[in-house]
C-alpha cells in the first residue's frame, strides 16, 4: 500500500505542511510533476522549501531502486553476479590482440591496480569498447567512433563546477532529439568520486558503480518512462 503524503510528510518532520498538501490536492504520486514553482506556492519559509527539496531528491533515489525491481523482477543482481565473469572471459579471448596493442594493454594494467571490484566498472566498459568497436550494420549506416560510444555511456568530469555545463552541452549535441540516460562520473576512470545517473535534463546521485551501470542499461530499454526523478 502506497504511503500517504501525510505519513510521508510527518516521516520527514514536516507535519506542519500536510494542511497545504492536502488544500492543493498533492498526494504522494503526484510528487514527480512538482517543480520548484509548486514548492515556492507549497512551503513558506526557504528553509522548509530546501529541507523538502532535499526530502524529495533521496525519495525520488530510492523510487528508482524499486522502479527498477519492479521492471525487472528478480533481475537487480544478475549485472553484479555475472559482469565479471563474462569481462574475463572477453579478456581471455582478446588477449592476443591486448598483448600487442598499448593502448589496451595499459588500461588493463591499471585494472590490476584497482582493488574494489566496482570501480572498475567504468574502465572495463572503456576497455569493452576498444576490444568490441562499433561496426555500421550497412555501408548507409553512420558508424558511431569508439569515444562517441563511450561517451554515450559514461563521461568524465574532473571538475564538480562543470556538471551542469556538461549536461547542457549532452542536449545541444542532440539538438531536438531526447538524450539518451548515460552516466557521469566525477574524477576519473582510477579514481570514482561520485556517480550521477542523468536522465533528460535530471541527474540522481548513486554510490554503486554496478547499480549505475546496471540500471542505465535497464533505462535505455525502457525509455526511463517508469524511473523519473527530478530536481538537480
Amino acid at each position: 500500500m502506497e504511503e500517504s503524503i501525510e505519513d510521508l510528510l510527518t516521516r520527514w518532520g514536516m507535519p506542519a505542511d500536510v494542511v497545504t498538501f492536502k488544500n492543493n490536492g498533492i498526494e504522494v504520486c503526484h510528487l514527480n510533476n512538482l517543480s520548484d514553482d509548486n514548492l515556492k506556492e507549497l512551503c513558506s519559509h526557504m528553509g522548509t522549501r530546501i529541507n523538502l527539496k532535499k526530502c524529495l531528491s533521496e525519495y525520488n533515489d530510492a523510487q528508482i531502486d524499486e522502479d527498477f525491481k519492479n521492471l525487472y523482477p528478480g533481475k537487480e543482481k544478475e549485472f553484479e553476479n555475472k559482469w565479471q565473469k563474462f569481462f574475463y572471459k572477453l579478456i581471455e579471448l582478446k588477449k592476443s590482440e591486448i598483448r600487442t596493442d598499448d593502448c589496451k594493454e595499459k588500461l588493463l594494467t591499471s585494472l590490476s591496480s584497482m582493488t574494489d571490484d566496482e570501480h572498475k566498472i567504468p574502465s572495463q566498459l572503456s576497455l569493452m569498447i576498444h576490444l568490441v568497436p562499433p561496426k555500421g550494420r550497412s555501408s548507409q549506416k553512420k558508424k558511431f567512433s569508439i569515444q562517441e560510444c563511450m561517451d554515450s555511456l559514461i563521461i568524465i568530469v574532473e571538475n564538480p563546477g562543470d556538471l551542469t555545463k556538461t549536461i547542457e552541452d549532452q542536449k545541444i549535441k542532440a539538438k531536438k532529439f531526447p538524450v539518451q540516460p548515460y552516466i557521469i562520473l566525477l574524477g576519473s576512470l582510477q579514481d570514482v568520486k561520485q556517480l550521477y545517473l542523468v536522465m533528460d535534463e535530471i541527474r540522481v546521485t548513486e554510490g554503486v558503480v554496478l547499480f549505475d551501470v546496471a540500471h542505465n542499461f535497464g533505462v535505455r530499454v525502457d525509455q526511463a518512462k517508469n524511473a523519473r526523478a527530478f530536481f538537480y
